[in-house]
This record gives structure tokens, sequence and C-alpha cells, in this order.
């Protein structure tokens, strides 16, 4: 860990450091934040050095505990998709602006999901605890769907893909894990706002610090082109991190240049044809203007790339009404 000392002139370290011909009189460590680690608390150590003795200071770091896995739900209902016309850094793909409805509520992983998740279901991907809470990058779309699958095997539910190598089929109705459509990713982004953000509009499309996004989003703009730990900004109004940056999400839809002027009213689920799958979302490396919540990427489904991971969704039990 970082420690520094201070006091008639400064001194800095890594790990286990000594620091020798230093004056007597007093003197202050103290220590940095470091991702993946506890912050000793009160943050610094004053000491005494008297003349002709050895002064020590020492605190002890822990690695942080890894986020549990957690949902919130997403009720069925009818959805705003797309963004207006009038709309600042608005492409062409993301129009007309429409409304879905989606017939199926939903159980929405609260992160992207992380590294000490992936292992807790599938060992081997990660052996450094201090990344645990940062989530998985490098997932191929094939990769995140054999995931799915096996979450669902881990929990006891029905898989919700049928995988023959590159042919995936997708049976709506099965309860067990999957990636979310395009459709639902932006309903639980927007978690009923109509604005550029779920949280506020955007002003800077750049990547210069926007002062409503940096709350609640990683962009090229705040993250020193680093992925981050999940759960270190604000959430959406529904409880959901990192919906904007940190990661491109994938999505179950095939992308489609024009999708939005034919897709169905209901429950779309991307174009039948096309070789891409849609990423949503935008990236610690974008810019400001593609972390919107209707702004959609794509990439090749064999492709891992560092920017890219996955949030896990999966169909909701239907609460009848009278509790029964």
């Amino acid at each position: 860990m970082l420690k520094r000392l201070t006091g008639d002139d400064d001194r800095s370290g890594v790990g286990d450091a000594v620091l020798d011909d230093l004056p007597p009189g007093p003197f202050t460590v103290a220590w940095q934040r470091e991702p993946g680690w506890t912050m000793p608390a009160p943050g610094w150590v004053d000491g005494l050095i008297t003349a002709g003795e050895t002064s020590a200071a020492a605190v002890t770091f822990t690695v942080l505990p890894t986020w549990p896995f957690a949902t919130v739900r997403l009720e069925a209902g009818s959805y705003t998709m797309g963004s207006a016309a009038p709309e600042p850094g608005r492409e062409a793909d993301e129009g007309p602006r429409h409304e879905v409805t989606l017939t199926r509520p939903l159980l929405v992983a609260t992160t992207e999901l992380t590294n000490g998740q992936w292992d807790a279901v599938v060992r081997g991907r990660v052996d450094d605890p201090t990344i645990a809470n940062q989530p998985v990058v490098d997932v191929t779309w094939y990769q995140a769907v054999e995931f799915c699958n096996a979450m669902s095997a881990a929990d006891g539910l029905t898989a919700a893909y049928a995988i023959n190598g590159p042919q995936v089929a997708w049976n709506p109705d099965a309860d067990g894990w999957r990636l979310p459509t395009e459709a639902e990713w932006e309903a639980f982004c927007r978690a009923g706002t109509q604005g550029s953000l779920s949280d506020g509009e955007l002003s800077r499309l750049d990547m210069e610090v926007d002062p409503v996004l940096s709350f609640f989003g990683w962009s090229a703009a705040n993250s020193d082109n680093q992925v981050k730990p999940v759960r270190t900004l604000l959430p959406n109004p529904m409880g959901l991190y990192d919906v904007h940056g940190n990661l491109l999400e994938w999505c179950w839809d095939r992308y489609g240049v024009s999708y939005y002027t034919a897709d169905p009213a209901t429950d779309p689920t991307g174009p039948v044809t096309g070789s891409d799958r849609v990423l949503r979302g935008g990236s610690f490396a974008d810019a400001n203007q593609r972390l919107r919540c209707a702004a959609r990427a794509y990439l090749d489904p064999g492709a891992a790339v560092g920017i890219v991971g996955l949030r896990p969704v999966r169909n909701a039990p239907v609460v009848k009404s009278g509790g029964k």
C-alpha cells in the first residue's frame, strides 16, 4: 500500500519502507485508498522521532468482502424506448422514439456481474481476490449465455438457452438466468424516466466531467481509463449500479440499424437475422455521449473486449392479486 511520511521533509514509499537520515521531530504516516482493500481508519498515524532512536509505524490492509449477488424487480408494463429528435448526441439508430410493452416482470442484477460472482458459479477465472468486486470483462456473447445457463443450473432453474455450437435458441418462458433484451435493458436503465440519463440530463457529450453523469457513471471523463469496482458510484432510481458506463453490457438482440422503424410493440427481441449483438450502457473508455439511456452499440458475439461485460436477468414470479 502507498504510504506517505510528512514532516520537515516529505518521503514516499510502497509497501515496507525504511527511511534513513530523518531529522528528529514529529511525523505523520498517511496512506491512500487502494481498490479492493479496506481503508484503515483514520487514514494516518502520528509519531515522534527521537535523536539516536528508531521509530516505527504500521497499518494493516485487508481484502474487501465480495458483494453478494442481488436483484431488483422490474414490473411488466409499457416503457419508452429510443431518443427524441432534439436530444443532444442522438444517433440515427435511436429513433423513432416509441413505446414498448413488456409482458414479463424481471429480476435484474443490481450490478454488472463481478469476478467474485462469476467464480462462485464457474471456478478458476480470477485468482486475485482484490479484483473480486470488479466486473467480469473480456466475455464474449457466447460465454455470457453459457454462464447464464450455468448460473441457472446452480440455482435449480430451467435453462433459458439451448446451445448447439454457435446456434443459440432462447426459451422466453424459462425461469433461468439470461441476458436482457434491448427493450428490457432500456426499461430498467431509464427506471421510468424520460431524459437522456436516468438521473437527469447530460450537458457534456465529450470526455470532460459532466456535472450530473459524474455522480453515477464511469466514462472516459472520470475513470482514468480503468474499469472500476461495482457500487462505487450512485445507483439509478431503480437501485441499479453502473447502467451508465463502467462496462458495455451484452443484450440478447441482434443489432439492426433501422430496427426501431418496424420492431413489435410487445416484447421486441431484435431482428431475426444479423451477425452482431447489441451492447448497451457505454463504458469507462467512452465519451459521455455513449452513456445515454438510448445509446446503442454492437459487437461480433465471438469478440472478447476489455470494456464489455454482462448483467444477468431472469423472469420474475408473477405476483397474483390477493397474495395467493
